[in-house]
């Protein structure tokens, strides 16, 4: 914070602004030199003066108001009568120049806006509210708001203003409230004391009521004011904008900036952040820049405004997000619209990059500071904004969009007048003291346009007369003298004079024609000059004339510029308007670059969530993409499920430079984005309004301040947990620290106690202090996750995956980290000793946990009453627990697994066996600094999948599965999972559109699926893989006979799943039923068939559930148990079997379960021994098949049996307590909880999956009228009203939707080609939802013409 210095008075003499009483300072600010005032005198004594150049005026003056000093300009006053002698008659103060009210162009920053704040405190009231406006003078820019001591902070902090009004007597409260102020601020007390304020007797006089203030500028201004509404701001607000008024009238000599309207800010309408949080996020500068550039900031990474009014708005819009859904939501459509439309988007970038500035020279105009140069660039403007309009009327526009439309008016007569009147050579500036301004008057054309005023043209030909006269006279000189090289040339201080080189005698020149000048006003050239009678009598007539012209030309800028400032209310909302329209392009643009998605927003009252899925840092992002940046690294994303089931407070490990700080940051980050109206940088964002945002992230100490580095922290802390609201954001990091370990850990576990308990907001909290982790079992919403990484067994090499993953990191690797900061070795060497000894000496978790259940045992035990035996028993049963402890410890983390070590066995159920999983990771040692990717696997046994495998084949060798008969006839009915386009309907919403389709049978068997995929998709490649050689015989009999005329479009390979690689190439639907749960890895088998899909590809998946298949589970193992270990006799198997259900009692319940649900089915011995002798199978429940789904970073389309896993066809809605529980639950947990209620249907999983780039359909209005409709080719009965669904379950059609399908039927049979929505729509209506419901039964297949549909 700066307070603003006293006056310095600048004084123009001749080409010089020279300092007076002020010259001892100017001179110690600018560097510049001290002499004496000759003439100047006070008390007698002569006052010291320096000056700078008129022509370096800008520079000077920037660095003064940098500085914090106020500059008084005083400019010379010409002779008004007689304007052809330019006699100075005196200095007036034109200005005050303080760094509020800035209008010169070289002294803003085109993309920032300068903003004068004023704040007023309202004193002897027990209130605390806080009357606030601030007004960019340079774009008119004013708004106010009512704040209260702590709002006020962040409302400064978002305003980031050049200079702050304060009144003298609340100077130190505004120092005690505020006292963070940015070191670029300045702030200015004012008092009656002040010189020009010194005509008022105290503050309440200087500070008008805003109505009497308003009143006192009408008499001047009546344009000005016409506009402005102050019904609905409060009297502190009406205080605040009358001395802020006051202040610019003053300072401006008079002329005020062109105010349109006052907009009132509540502190309700934005997003706040505090000064910490802002500098933590980098929202407008990197956190240790050292100087103001952007570069590094959010705002930097996603600025593409092609307009320097835009990039302002887009800088106002970052630091003050939205919290209105409504106002959120228009911004959002109008940049989907133009993701929507990218040759729109690109015609109108281009458009808007040819407008220049035109904010700012509107308000010089107004203000009487304009130039020719601020009318032209208006008039460029105009040209463009009629250009854009024209591109707007040809689609239709959201509303936003037709709100900014409508306020593009036509300026045509305006425009014409400019173009007519304004050169394109028009000079930025006038500058009549300038070394170039006389010869420009002279020589120049002049910035009107000829042909605009016949005078003015009358003017200009009699002053090119007199130059060619002075052209003629140039040659008669040469003629008289026989010199050559004389010439008659014009200096900007002599006027024109005659020169020819000193090597001539000059006694050849008459004295009485050629006046020789005295050596004073020839030093420093090698030449004489003369003047002579003709010269001097024609220069005073191109004085005259000159003058005549500057005067001329004046008039009509004046004229002009009048009849432009008319219209200035209209032209300020065009030009806001247009900036606007510039922030939504650029935001369109940036998201079709970076790959954005829409943002999705609830409302807090039906949930507070914050969901991210494969978020990605912005910031970081835009690094990536810099080509001015050396640097090459991959964004990892990651997802972030904040909400009441999946935790509203994650409590987050890992070592460090494993990315948790970025994971924190990159969520805030996604949030500010959604909120001003932008799309985001993830594959899906859905969350609720966020109110406020806090960080406390980093170590810092402000020693000039008396705060130590913990203070500062637990300072930031406590204002998180003072103002937090349960809709707000919170990130914090390491939390704690910076005092001992078992003090740190117990503030950090109340924080999160009391963020838990008390406020309930959205929180990310990292730490380094694991025990941290033991809350989630404590409090209901707190949720850990770690930041992976892990040690190569190989290098000893320390590698970060930068992936955020469920469950919790019990080391830190700081020993590794100091390696790779190149720490001493005999340091890292002794770190590792104490280490190792402390945990050798520690007791784990898993230890506390069995202590203090032996305690609990042992306070309800009656140790007299304990016989020697139970006793004995008690220990070894303690002695049993103690080693499983030790077995296990260190394997699990909370839910997850140990990444150096396989899943654990519960993972796949009682059948598991080994497994390893594949997965990619970035690693970063000392040796190579430079990011690579390598692949590392987890330890397994060499040869157990090769084992399986083989056991498995042999198997299916004996018994070709499935045991289909093989005929000569197509195969009969359909199955519609394995018709590509109804299934890619079924899980995007879509037809799809690739052509080429590939397919891939994973595990055909004898070709039965293989045979259906082949017919029901015709065209289509199909590939058959399995690992039996006998039951591929049979699969390519099978087809040869059924399916002879495709013969040229399958084929089958003796494969296992593990064997797929690139060489098989990529498909666009994999069909694999009942394969991987018989495999040794599931994972890693389900990993291979991931890396073969499409980007848009499907994967159907059958899998067998584990509470539907119990009683086959125990025959499994009855018959294993019989037959032996090692036995691979699969016939004997079968025999055994069917023997033990023989005599098993008739109430016995595996027998039973065998004889009601599949004895038709295992009436052949195949089914048989698929069933009940297979020597290996994984039975999944709900949490362990989406683990397995998670594990290999695949997205969950849906259940091909939907309704059987709807929890209401269970429990129904009559009881109000369930209803109230289970609505509360996830998707996830009611699929659980139907696992759990209905084993009987839970025989197996059925699904389709896809990759996390496949894409959903997302209908509108306008894009469901041109798509396009086909009748599903899976419906029984058509054309009727009563037909069998894809499921062969009977359905009647309502009269409506019948009609509207066998219009779209008719159409296709009458025309040939398939019509849209809106061509059925003329002959029947149907309702948008029911034509969706259509879509979502897949009773119709709906193509899109956009491809942004998406």
């Amino acid at each position: 914070m700066k307070r603003n210095s006293t006056v310095d008075l600048l004084n123009l003499l001749s080409n010089c602004y020279r300092f007076l009483e002020d010259a001892r300072t100017a001179s110690q600010l600018l560097g510049i030199a001290l002499a004496r005032a000759h003439g100047y005198k006070t008390k007698g004594q002569e006052l010291p003066m320096a000056g700078v150049p008129f022509w370096a005026f800008d520079s000077y003056l920037q660095r003064l108001v940098k500085a914090g000093i106020r500059v008084a300009i005083a400019d010379q006053v010409f002779d008004g009568k007689d304007k052809s002698s330019r006699k100075v008659t005196g200095r007036a103060i034109s200005r005050l120049v303080t760094p509020g009210t800035l209008t010169e162009e070289d002294l803003l920053q085109p993309s920032e806006n300068n903003f004068l704040a004023c704040v007023i405190f309202e004193t002897g009231t027990l209130s605390n509210w806080i009357g606030l406006c601030w007004l960019d003078i340079s774009t008119g820019n004013f708004q106010c708001a009512l704040e209260t001591s702590h709002s006020i902070q962040e409302a400064i902090h978002s305003i980031s203003p050049s200079e702050i009004l304060v009144l003298e007597n609340h100077y130190e409260i505004l120092q005690r409230t505020l006292p963070n102020i940015d070191n670029r601020c300045t702030v200015s007390p004012i008092s009656f004391r002040n010189t020009y304020l010194e005509n008022h007797s105290d503050w309440k006089q200087v500070v008008f009521s805003m109505e009497e203030t308003l009143s006192s500028f009408q008499d001047k201004k009546k344009k000005l004011l016409s506009s402005l509404d102050i019904s609905s701001i409060s009297e502190l607000e009406k205080e605040a904008c009358g001395l802020l008024l006051l202040y610019v009238e003053r300072t401006l000599a008079g002329e005020l900036p062109f105010l349109s309207s006052i907009c009132k800010s509540p502190v309700s309408t934005f997003m706040r952040m505090d000064m910490a949080t802002r500098k933590v996020l980098e929202i407008s500068r990197r956190m240790n820049s050292s100087d103001d550039s952007q570069r590094g900031s959010l705002l930097a990474a996603i600025r593409k405004t092609q307009t320097t009014p835009g990039a302002r708005l887009l800088a106002m819009r970052v630091n003050a997000p939205l919290t209105c859904k409504k106002s959120i939501e228009e911004r959002l459509d109008a940049v989907e619209l133009l993701c929507r439309h990218p040759h729109l988007l690109e015609r109108l970038r281009k458009v808007l990059k040819n407008c220049p500035e035109f904010e700012r020279p509107l308000q010089r105009l107004f203000m009487k500071r304009g130039s020719p140069r601020d009318l032209l660039d208006l008039g460029v403007t105009f040209q463009q904004v009629s250009d854009i309009k024209k591109l707007l009327d040809e689609i239709e526009l959201p509303d936003y969009l037709q709100y900014l439309l409508r306020k593009f008016q036509n300026h045509e007569k305006l425009k014409l007048l400019l173009d007519s009147c304004i050169s394109e050579n028009a000079p930025k500036s006038f500058s009549s003291h300038s070394a170039t301004w006389k010869r420009t008057q002279l020589f120049g054309e002049g910035y009107i346009v000829t042909g605009y005023h016949s005078e003015l043209d009358s003017l200009r030909g009699r002053k090119d007369e007199l130059l060619r006269s002075l052209k003629e006279l140039e040659i008669e000189y040469q003629k008289w003298t026989s010199t050559d090289s004389l010439k008659i040339n014009f200096n900007s201080n002599l006027g024109f004079v005659v020169e020819c080189t000193n090597t001539i005698d000059w006694n050849l020149f008459d004295e009485k024609i050629f006046h020789r000048l005295p050596p004073s006003q020839r030093t420093g050239i090698n030449a004489y000059r003369f003047r002579t009678d003709k010269v001097n009598e024609i220069q005073n007539k191109l004085n005259m004339i000159t003058d005549q012209i500057q005067e001329l030309e004046d008039s009509i800028f004046d004229k002009v510029t009048e009849q432009v400032t008319q219209h200035a209310h209209d032209i300020r909302e065009m030009l806001g308007a247009l900036a606007e329209l510039d922030v939504s392009c650029a935001l369109a643009a940036l998201a079709l670059e970076r790959n954005f998605c829409r943002p999705l927003f609830v409302e807090p009252e039906n949930a507070n969530i914050f969901h991210v899925k494969d978020g990605r840092h912005a910031t970081l992002e835009h690094r990536q993409l810099d080509r001015r940046t050396d640097e090459t690294f991959s964004m990892i994303p990651n997802d972030c499920f904040l909400d009441k089931h999946n935790g509203l407070l994650w409590i987050i490990t890992g070592p460090n430079m494993a990315g948790k700080s970025t994971f924190l940051r990159q969520n805030a980050l996604i949030a500010i984005l959604a909120q001003i109206g932008s799309f985001v940088p993830a594959s899906n964002v859905k969350m609720s309004i966020v109110d406020r945002i806090f960080c406390r992230v980093g170590a810092s100490d402000d020693i000039y301040g008396g705060q130590s580095t913990f203070m500062l922290e637990m300072n930031e802390t406590a204002n998180i947990l003072k103002h937090a609201t349960k809709n707000s954001l919170v990130i914090m990091d390491e939390v704690g620290r910076g005092t001992s370990m078992l003090e740190g850990l117990a503030i950090a576990q109340s924080i999160v106690e009391y963020l838990h308990d008390h406020i309930g907001c959205r929180t990310l909290f990292a730490t380094h202090l694991h025990e941290l982790a033991s809350l989630r079992e404590k409090l209901t919403s707190v949720a850990c996750y770690y930041s992976e990484a892990f040690l190569l067994k190989e290098t000893e090499s320390l590698c970060f995956t930068y992936k955020v993953l469920k469950g919790s990191m019990q080391c830190s690797y700081a020993s590794k980290v100091a390696e790779l900061a190149d720490m001493p070795t005999p340091v890292v060497r002794r770190t590792n000793e104490l280490l190792k000894g402390w945990k050798t000496n520690a007791l784990s978790e898993q230890h506390m946990d069995l202590f203090r259940m032996w305690i609990e045992k042992l306070k309800n035990i009656d140790l007299d009453a304990l016989s020697p035996r139970e006793a004995t028993n008690l220990l070894m049963q303690w002695k049993g627990q103690l080693q499983q402890c030790e077995e296990e410890d260190g394997k699990f983390a909370f839910g997850g697994w140990d990444p150096l070590k396989p899943p654990p066995t519960s993972f796949f159920g009682s059948h598991k066996t080994n497994c390893s999983i594949q997965r990619k990771y970035c690693c970063n040692n000392q040796k190579d600094s430079k990011v690579r990717f390598i692949v590392c696997c987890c330890d397994t046994e060499e040869n157990a999948n090769q084992q399986i495998t083989e056991k498995v084949s042999n198997l299916y060798n004996h018994f070709p599965y499935p045991p289909e008969p093989v005929r000569d006839l197509e195969p009969l009915g359909y199955n519609w999972r394995w018709h590509y386009p109804t299934a890619f309907a079924f899980c995007s919403g879509r037809m799809p559109t690739a052509p080429n389709i590939r397919i891939l049978d994973a595990g055909c068997g004898t070709g039965c699926s293989t045979e259906y995929l082949v017919h029901l998709n015709q065209g289509a490649e199909v590939i058959g893989i399995d690992i039996s050689e006998k039951a591929l015989a049979v699969a390519a009999e099978r087809l040869s006979k059924s399916l002879p005329h495709s013969k040229n479009r399958y084929r089958f390979i003796q494969k296992s799943l593990f064997d797929l690689d690139d060489s098989m190439g990529t498909f666009d639907l994999i069909n694999c039923v009942g394969v991987i749960h018989h495999t040794a890895d599931p994972v890693m088998a389900l990993k291979k068939l991931a890396l073969r899909l499409k980007p848009n590809g499907i994967l159907h998946l059958f899998v067998y559930g584990k509470h539907g298949r119990w009683e086959i589970s125990l025959m499994q193992q009855a018959i294993r148990l019989l037959l032996g270990q090692g036995n691979e006799n699969w016939k004997e198997g079968v025999l055994i079997g069917r023997k033990l259900f023989s005599v098993l009692p008739e109430g016995n319940r595996i027998r039973k379960r065998e004889e009601e649900r599949w004895s038709r089915d295992n009436q052949q011995d195949a089914t048989f021994a698929d069933m009940y002798v297979h020597p290996q199978e994984v039975d999944f429940t709900i949490d362990s098949l989406f683990q397995l789904i998670d594990s290999v970073n695949l997205q969950f389309l849906g259940f091909t049996n939907p309704e059987i896993f709807d929890i209401w066809r269970l429990v129904g809605k009559q009881e109000e307590l369930l209803v109230s529980k289970i609505s509360c639950l996830s998707e996830r947990e009611r699929y659980k909880l139907v696992d759990l209620l209905d084993p009987d249907n839970m025989t197996h999983f059925e699904m389709f999956l896809a990759r996390k780039s496949f894409t959903k359909c997302n209908w509108t209005q306008r894009l469901l009228g041109t798509a396009k409709i086909q009748i599903s080719s899976c419906l029984q009965g058509w054309p009727s009203q009563h037909l069998l669904d894809k499921d062969y379950r009977p359905i009647t059609l309502t009269m409506s939707e019948y009609h509207f399908m066998q219009t779209a039927w008719k159409w296709y049979q009458e025309n040939g080609h398939r019509p849209t929505v809106n061509d059925v729509l003329e002959h029947i209506y149907l309702q948008q939802e029911d034509i969706l419901s259509l879509v979502d039964r897949v009773l119709i297949l709906l193509e899109p013409q956009d491809d942004n549909i998406s």
